[in-house]
């Protein structure tokens, strides 16, 4: 174990017990400076200008947001001896038809229940009635499921898009016309 005060920056690094390339544990009183030492060192190692983190990688460095930093330090656990697999997870997307509370509102809403089952809420008009009576669906749903986490739809790689019959039937079109060439080019066969 070893800490270090370096440029009076209080910056700090802990090597971890075990083997693996992500076992350094790098802590600064401020963030700009951490990710400056980090960048700096990253550059020396490299023998070449990294300019931002995210130039390094997932393999490199793994940089967590501020509550995960908090869990990981405290040993607390969201959800107290669960695995992550032995989650009840739903994933929600709105989509409104604009940014402003005033004037927009939620049109539709899509839905990944714990048990996988994917369903689409839609209000019928853009009134606020037609809004609320949409959300009311939603609390229903989410009772109904009883998950132990709710997390944003996109987080497992989808985004509900809302498309006419023509719209869909272009947009498969393009994707068609997209991915056949490359499929067959890799000569990729289904089994």
């Amino acid at each position: 174990r070893s800490m270090r005060l370096i440029d009076q920056l209080a910056l700090t690094f802990e090597e971890l017990e075990g083997p693996g390339e992500l076992r350094f544990l790098v802590r600064a009183d401020e963030g700009r400076a951490l990710t400056n030492a980090v960048l700096t060192g990253a550059s020396r190692r490299l023998g070449r200008y990294v300019g931002h983190v995210r130039d390094l990688g997932q393999s490199d460095v793994l940089s967590l947001p501020p509550e995960e930093q908090y869990l990981v330090e405290s040993g607390r656990t969201y959800f107290r001896g669960l695995a992550f697999d032995h989650l009840r997870r739903m994933q929600v997307d709105l989509e409104t038809t604009g940014l402003n509370p005033d004037v927009d509102r939620i049109f539709l809403i899509a839905l990944r229940d714990p048990d996988g089952q994917v369903e689409t809420l839609e209000t019928r008009d853009d009134s606020p009635r037609a809004e609320a009576e949409l959300l009311r669906q939603l609390c229903a749903r989410i009772r109904t499921a009883d998950p132990d986490v709710i997390e944003k739809f996109n987080v497992i790689g989808a985004e509900a898009v809302a498309m006419k019959p023509a719209e869909f039937t272009d947009y498969l079109q393009h994707e068609t016309d997209k991915w056949i060439p490359i499929v067959r080019k890799a000569d990729i066969k289904t089994d």
